[in-house]
């Protein structure tokens, strides 16, 4: 992604790894709303889309669970 000059992502949560390599790369991630990625891309360029500023806990994550 940092070789495409990706600056944003929009999800619905990241992992602490993930975050954290984003993190570094200065790529902000911002969290998604359910609906289309038309919805989503047009809510996130007019501002509306609010900035995940820390990653997803093991407690109440979808997906596998860190022990």
């Amino acid at each position: 992604m940092a070789n495409e000059r990706v600056d944003v992502i929009i999800s619905n949560a990241i992992g602490p790894n993930a975050f954290e390599l984003l993190n570094n790369l200065n790529i902000k991630v911002y969290k998604s709303i359910q609906g289309s990625v038309e919805e989503n891309l047009k809510l996130f360029s007019q501002g509306k889309l609010q900035e995940i500023t820390s990653p997803a806990t093991a407690r109440g994550r979808r997906g596998r669970r860190i022990q």
